[in-house]
């Protein structure tokens, strides 16, 4: 079911996935949003079709096309020291 999607009757209103993502795959969440994971490498646009049905059996079906581009943000990881051994340098560091 959708969070507060009625008809023009006041019927509620659910939706299904009719033809899922070309380039990759699409979860329908029950409060009406969807996650969209792509294929690895994957950028472009994508497109997959949702139907939404009353419970008197009568439908709408909406293409919904999604833009994926590359995410150059690498996920955040924790710092760990790295273990070093103390040496001389044989050179002098000006300054």
């Amino acid at each position: 079911m959708l969070v507060n999607a009625v008809d023009k009757d006041k019927n509620l209103i659910y939706a299904t996935l009719v033809t899922g993502a070309i380039h990759g795959s699409v979860q329908l969440l029950p409060g009406g949003g969807f996650i969209y994971t792509p294929k690895p490498g994957f950028t472009g646009k994508d497109k997959f079709i949702v139907k939404g049905t009353d419970n008197h059996s009568n439908s709408v079906q909406t293409v919904i096309t999604i833009d994926v581009t590359l995410n150059l943000i690498s996920p955040a990881t924790p710092a760990k020291p790295i273990p070093t051994r103390r040496a001389m340098l044989p050179h002098e560091i000006p300054g």
